[in-house]
């Protein structure tokens, strides 16, 4: 059983991996529908992942499954990196997105935050909202 749970768990990484990939591409597109159906899918096969870990909660029974497991904790490892970074990315976008919102309201005090040449915030506007401008 160990042998094939290691097998289902290399394609199930496989697929992650893809998976993870394809988000990031929809997060820069963006491509809030991709996005949407991706977590979806990321859901799912995370939850196939977890299942196929318990078959594999008995110790190895030689070195070359002991080396097998490493290299599938290896790129799960990656893999949850990878979810990391786009988390990241997500909340850069909302952020983002709050920022836009926020100036087009006139909120910040009637001053907006936007990225200056050297890469920092700057503060800029006065007082009316760009919406009523």
């Amino acid at each position: 059983m160990t042998t094939e749970a290691l097998a289902a768990l290399d394609a199930l990484t496989t697929r992650f991996e893809d998976l993870l990939t394809q988000e990031e591409l929809a997060l820069r597109g963006p491509d809030a529908k991709a996005v949407e159906q991706i977590a979806g899918d990321k859901a799912q096969l995370v939850a196939e992942i977890e299942r196929q870990l318990d078959a594999l909660r008995a110790p190895a029974s030689s070195a070359a499954e002991q080396g097998s497991r490493a290299r599938l904790h290896e790129r799960l490892s990656a893999c949850q990196h990878h979810n990391r970074l786009n988390g990241a990315l997500i909340e850069a976008n909302r952020s983002f997105n709050n920022l836009l919102l926020g100036s087009l309201r006139g909120q910040h005090g009637g001053r907006s935050q936007v990225y200056g040449r050297g890469g920092g915030l700057t503060e800029i506007g006065g007082s009316a909202s760009l919406g009523r401008a």
